[in-house]
């Protein structure tokens, strides 16, 4: 009788005693109390965890300040989830016109752009910032090849990052560059808006493009984006190089002829068209990371819908220079 009254008031005492109002919700005590021939156990155990704070939200114009000035650590400790970057490559002139008529110019002339997290230029920072041409360093870390870089280099073209609030990304929409969502996302979405889309800053649509001049261009677009899926897992494994496979001609019409023809590399023509459509450039891995030429996985990819600059919340610019 005794031992059962002292392992019910111990239960009581135990089950009175306040929690703590500034602890988290993992509570638990562990303790034993042996009277006599009866024993009071009460299981819990307590890891008084503090509540780490969130790291501070961090603006366009602070994340321009901090990089500019090399502050990695800095940016490294506050929130950058919510900022997009896109790397421009534009003569001076251009830059500046840019600025001056954001109404007139978009991120691209395509229908999608890729874009990078802010948070990946952290990485550049600690790894690649010192080097002599941070423009080219730039360019290297979000998926340029060689070749565009020489040329780049060559018209005397310089870099700026381009860095704004993204509202998909404040919302967890990161639409991340891998194979599927090229295939289960964007071809449908971008079929969806062929026939209306035109690009801005005086760019004319491409050749190598969707059928938009055709009575029967909806059925054959929808042709290409059902073929494109079907061979996803070929297209996805083209060896694609600069050497002998960039055919800048191919577009979807170019697409459906070769399926009509036995012997024809059908899945390297739908890697084409991707590239010349949708800047799906050679280094273009779809595991959701830029490439450079050696192969090393560098910075996050994310594909959003292009936009006017001057829809883009709280636009900053970053100069990084000549290339």
């Amino acid at each position: 009788m005794f031992s059962r009254w002292i392992s019910q008031t111990g239960a009581r005492m135990i089950s009175s005693i306040p929690a703590p109002s500034n602890i988290s919700s993992k509570f638990a005590v562990a303790a034993g109390l042996t009277v006599g021939a009866g024993t009071f156990f009460a299981s819990s155990m307590t890891t008084c965890e503090a509540q780490a704070p969130s790291p501070a939200r961090c603006t366009a114009s602070q994340f321009k300040d901090l990089l500019v000035n090399a502050r990695w650590t800095d940016l490294h400790n506050l929130d950058l989830s919510h900022l997009a970057t896109r790397l421009i490559v534009k003569t001076d002139e251009e830059l500046q016109d840019m600025h001056a008529r954001p109404t007139a110019h978009a991120l691209n002339s395509k229908q999608v752009v890729f874009v990078t997290p802010a948070a990946s230029w952290v990485k550049w920072g600690m790894t690649t910032a010192s080097s002599s041409s941070k423009a080219v360093s730039g360019l290297e870390f979000v998926g340029w090849p060689n070749d565009g870089i020489d040329w780049a280099h060559k018209e005397g073209l310089s870099a700026s990052i381009f860095v704004w609030e993204d509202p998909d990304l404040a919302n967890g929409n990161k639409r991340t560059a891998l194979w599927d969502f090229v295939f289960d996302v964007l071809l449908p979405e971008c079929k969806a808006s062929a026939a209306t889309f035109r690009p801005l800053g005086g760019t004319s649509l491409q050749k190598a493009w969707w059928v938009v001049d055709d009575p029967e261009m909806n059925s054959m677009n929808a042709k290409f984006v059902r073929l494109s899926q079907t061979l996803r897992d070929e297209v996805a494994a083209v060896p694609f190089s600069a050497t002998g496979m960039v055919d800048k001609s191919v577009g979807v019409r170019e697409v459906l002829e070769a399926s009509l023809e036995k012997n024809n590399d059908v899945a390297l023509k739908v890697r084409q068209a991707l590239k010349n459509m949708f800047y799906l450039d050679i280094l273009f891995a779809g595991d959701g990371f830029t490439r450079n030429v050696q192969g090393d996985k560098l910075a996050q990819e994310l594909i959003i819908t292009t936009k006017r600059l001057s829809d883009l919340m709280d636009l900053e610019t970053i100069d990084l220079g000549k290339v």
